[in-house]
């Protein structure tokens, strides 16, 4: 190799000091939620947030790692085997009361997950973009909640060998696009940035969400399969062709923001490398066991489909 071209030292620098602080501080907000937010991907969770949008001011980066730490929290307390429905329906009307238009100063009662959203709603709130975005947000928190209740019947009802059904699989990307987190996320980070245009970028992170989620379901597949959660491959999706679903939303997701990403629009721009984040992340590790535990904890082989790098990023 006569020639290399790699980006400045400082700048990696100081996005990894970032995220070294944005963990620590993640560590102490999930000790005070109690033991269902766990400290084993406070790294990940801090790496991301860096990475992502090393632009915005690290309080708004603080919310963006608690956003993904609750996802996480509840997504592991609804998956929870033998969970009484009727347990998984209360949590979700506690967190939906949160966001359903009550002030963001309003007790959210004794449950933990809801406790921790409403600390995350009461930062959103104060950001100069949420009243054009209140709706963006909420929508985005409650079909969350709504896909993961319905993630859980799923997995708890879907028969062993069942044949694959295309409507099933619609049906479960329909709520997957949401419960792996990206709309929730990218709503919150938007709520901090100047010149959103909802309409403008909706379509794109639709593509993006579901990118992300095929990835999350191919990479996770052995640890999911091992704990009974639903996921595409489960139902009978084969892994090139979810392979070939990933590379296709992805570049459709860039197709869609290639003007704002041409100006540097700070949404587009969030949102384009929180996709590449996601899916290139997947392709290499399940970063739920990031230290080598679960049924595939050998599997370092990257995933096979377009890299970010041949479709051009930011």
């Amino acid at each position: 190799m006569s020639h290399i071209n790699l980006p400045a030292i400082e700048s990696s620098v100081d996005t990894c000091v970032s995220a070294l602080r944005l963990a620590d501080r993640l560590l102490d907000w999930n000790r005070r939620h109690g033991p269902a937010f766990s400290p084993k991907h406070a790294m990940v969770f801090g790496l991301s947030c860096a990475f992502v949008s090393p632009w915005l001011p690290e309080p708004v980066l603080r919310t963006a790692t608690r956003i993904w730490s609750w996802i996480t929290a509840i997504d592991d307390t609804v998956d929870t085997p033998g969970r009484d429905p009727a347990e998984v329906d209360r949590l979700v009307a506690a967190c939906r009361a949160v966001v359903a238009g009550a002030g963001p100063g309003e007790p959210p009662g004794d449950e933990p997950l809801a406790r921790a959203l409403a600390d995350i709603h009461a930062d959103v709130a104060t950001r100069p973009g949420y009243p054009l975005l209140a709706p963006l947000w909420r929508d985005t928190v409650d079909r969350l909640l709504t896909g993961m209740r319905y993630e859980a019947a799923t997995a708890a009802a879907l028969a062993p060998g069942a044949p694959r059904s295309d409507e099933v699989t619609g049906e479960y990307l329909e709520h997957a696009a949401y419960t792996v987190g990206v709309p929730m996320y990218m709503a919150a980070l938007w709520c901090a940035m100047d010149d959103v245009d909802p309409a403008a970028l909706l379509p794109a992170l639709r593509d993006s969400a579901v990118a992300v989620r095929l990835a999350n379901d191919a990479r996770g597949h052995a640890r999911e399969h091992a704990e009974g959660a639903v996921g595409v491959l489960r139902l009978g999706v084969p892994p090139d062709v979810v392979h070939r679903m990933v590379g296709d939303r992805v570049a459709s997701c860039r197709r869609q923001l290639a003007p704002l990403l041409a100006r540097g629009h700070p949404p587009a721009v969030a949102l384009d490398r929180m996709t590449i984040w996601g899916t290139r992340l997947y392709q290499r590790i399940d970063f739920r066991y990031p230290e080598g535990e679960g049924p595939d904890k050998h599997d370092w082989a990257p995933l096979h489909w377009p890299s970010p790098q041949t479709l051009g990023a930011t």
